[in-house]
């Protein structure tokens, strides 16, 4: 097999204050996005303030950006939201290239999230 396979992604979760934090690591590709959706899903039966921590992401394609867009749809169906913190300063061409904050709140740290969800 030939390429460079993405490097596996951990995902934890817990609560802060009254937000779910879902934290990601390492590469957030197309072929590695299910283990991000699965954790949001589950974080919206537990609440409906939902902020990703991607400070620890370390490749983000367009398609991982295209999955904040889609999480945060998922999670405004369910009467929550989601606020993407910490995206790192490596991706912030890209986002805004997309113009990612027309359809997803971005804020530099987990506590500024937490301060945007419901707004």
């Amino acid at each position: 097999m030939s390429g460079v396979e993405p490097v596996p992604r951990e995902v934890r979760r817990h609560t802060e204050g009254p937000a779910i934090v879902v934290e990601a690591e390492g590469d957030l590709v197309v072929t590695s996005e299910t283990a991000l959706a699965e954790a949001v899903e589950e974080a919206l039966e537990e609440g409906n303030g939902v902020v990703v921590d991607a400070s620890g992401l370390t490749h983000v394609d367009t398609a991982g950006l295209a999955l904040f867009v889609h999480l945060r749809a998922r999670c405004a169906e369910k009467g929550g939201d989601l606020v993407v913190a910490g995206l790192p300063d490596t991706f912030s061409d890209i986002a805004d290239h997309l113009r990612l904050e027309r359809g997803v709140p971005l804020a530099e740290d987990v506590g500024s999230a937490i301060d945007r969800l419901g707004r």
